[in-house]
């Protein structure tokens, strides 16, 4: 059994699936109003930038997001946009890394 949320956390929609992806209970009534377009175009961006720098560990996170910007057309992505995606590159490299040990032996 599966469980979908809404991707708005004040919101309290969800659905429940069974293993063959049927829907058989949920609320589906929204809370909100849809996700303008640029708040989806900045997580498609920020997704996408993410999984390059998962890939390729010893690139500059200045150059990734540089490359992205250059191949997509976002008009309305804020120095406060560039700084969160930054951060959230670095998290996601973060988890990639192995331990390091905490013993001699």
């Amino acid at each position: 059994m599966e469980r979908w949320f809404c991707t708005n956390k004040k919101c309290k929609c969800y659905i429940k699936c069974n293993d063959s992806r049927e829907v058989f209970v949920g609320n589906v009534m929204h809370s909100h109003d849809a996700d303008s377009e640029d708040c989806l175009n900045r997580q498609i961006f920020n997704n996408s930038v993410k999984s390059k720098a998962k890939e390729d560990l010893c690139e500059r996170p200045r150059r990734l997001i540089h490359k992205e910007l250059l191949g997509e057309d976002l008009n309305t992505v804020t120095y406060k946009d560039i700084r969160n995606i930054s951060r959230n590159m670095h998290k996601a490299r973060f988890f990639q890394l192995l331990p390091l040990p905490t013993d001699i032996e």
